[in-house]
């Protein structure tokens, strides 16, 4: 979501491409214009919209940026077996991910969304909320969320 937002503005998101692709490889075909010309437009075009995307400063989630359910000011961090809040005066700290309730995916540990939200005290809304705005990092498979344990 967040790649898109960076791009809907720029000429490699633009719909009207489509089209006008189309109508070259027609006028290719009819003899209106030579495939040499359409590659090189091609060229062009892929040169300028690379340089266009390589120019964006796009902010990357933070994997520590989900807001501590008690003081609401720390950042919960979740580690192999506790999740703790940063901020000091708070000190919540939720222990005890027992490794036999960890999913294992690509080598590597993680918490379902029900072992999530458990333990850091918040909604299925509230997490579907963090996945939506890039706060908190997951892979998805089969319909179902998996969240890194570092």
């Amino acid at each position: 979501m967040q790649l898109y937002k960076a791009v809907k503005d720029l000429r490699i998101a633009d719909v009207e491409l489509t089209g006008s692709w189309e109508k070259s490889l027609a006028d290719i075909e009819c003899g209106a214009m030579s495939a040499e010309t359409f590659m090189k437009t091609i060229e062009v075009y892929t040169r300028q919209i690379t340089e266009e995307v390589l120019s964006l400063d796009v902010k990357q989630p933070h994997a520590d940026a989900v807001e501590c359910p008690k003081c609401h000011r720390g950042n919960m961090t979740i580690r192999h077996k506790i999740a703790k809040c940063g901020n000091d005066k708070c000190g919540l700290v939720v222990a005890s991910i027992r490794e036999k309730y960890l999913t294992r995916f690509a080598g590597e540990r993680n918490l379902n969304g029900d072992q999530l939200m458990e333990m850091l005290n918040i909604s299925r809304r509230t997490l579907q909320d963090y996945r939506d705005r890039g706060i908190i990092p997951y892979t998805s498979i089969g319909g179902k969320f998996l969240y890194k344990v570092e």
